[in-house]
């Protein structure tokens, strides 16, 4: 990590009142996932016939969720308070789906469990945290571990290309021109979504669609990568933020979701060797 100092970077300040999802994570303890999550852990299609790794696991919600579907469960992160903020959470639950879940520290870049040994690996929100060599060095270890014919769910926030570019070319002056009629009609300034401070201490190496993809090659997957915000945030429904993701940040548009889109969404898949 950039910071070294992980038990003050990241704590249970961090986990409970600033690492997204926190609101949902206080009133369900896990067993409500907020809509990012709840499409992550639909990826990952969980039955109890599986084994799962959530790397980087933060408040444990994906654990407990596939445990409660059945799944065998591991987690595993660098926080010592993610580990006691999961802990508490997973007491709640009954004995038979508590028995399902274990709980590791990472102490080392080698995970502590042998090939082709998880159905799905779980690696969302975590890429962002990570430098390219730890990112470089995880993806092989999580290629290792997988099963020939499992499944790596990726989710990683904000998409590069949205701040680079959308951002920068379009929707700034867009917010610009119609952020004075937005605040006398609804009696606020505009949502614009921008980095804030947390983003430039924890966000060490943001990604875009195609530099995920690149990584996932090279670490030996086959991947789909793709660009785009979950039907909660853009529902017709809501009549302001259907506003706004059709006008002010079109990622609705298909060809324009690479770049305007907020989230980027993987499933890789081992390269399975043709050789007999």
């Amino acid at each position: 990590m950039k910071n070294t100092n992980i038990s003050e970077l990241y704590s249970k300040d961090y986990f409970l009142a600033g690492c997204g999802g926190f609101e949902y994570w206080k009133k369900y303890k896990g067993k409500n996932l907020d809509p990012r999550l709840k499409h992550s852990f639909k990826l990952g299609n969980i039955n109890e016939k599986m084994r799962v790794l959530d790397f980087g696991f933060g408040r444990g919600e994906l654990l407990i969720n596939s445990a409660l579907n059945g799944a065998e469960c591991h987690g595993i992160d660098l926080s010592k308070d993610a580990i006691a903020i999961a802990k508490g959470a997973i007491r709640l639950l009954p004995n038979t789906v508590r028995n399902r879940i274990s709980l590791n520290l990472l102490n080392k870049s080698i995970l502590p469990f042998k090939e082709n040994f998880f159905d799905v690996i779980f690696f969302v929100d975590v890429i962002e945290h990570l430098t390219q060599e730890e990112v470089e060095r995880f993806l092989k270890e999580f290629n290792r571990v997988l099963k020939p014919r499992g499944s790596l769910i990726v989710h990683t926030a904000p998409n590069k290309n949205y701040y680079d570019i959308g951002y920068k070319y379009y929707s700034k002056f867009v917010f610009d021109l119609v952020d004075p009629i937005h605040q006398l009609l609804f009696k606020e300034k505009i949502n614009r979504n921008l980095r804030n401070e947390r983003h430039n201490i924890y966000h060490v190496n943001e990604q875009t669609p195609n530099s995920l993809k690149k990584n996932l090659i090279n670490a030996g997957f086959n991947s789909k990568v793709w660009a785009s915000d979950y039907p909660e945030m853009i529902s017709i429904k809501n009549f302001k933020s259907f506003i706004k993701y059709l006008f002010f940040v079109p990622c609705i548009v298909p060809f324009l979701k690479p770049f305007f889109s907020y989230n980027v969404w993987a499933i890789a898949k081992k390269k399975l060797s043709t050789s007999k």
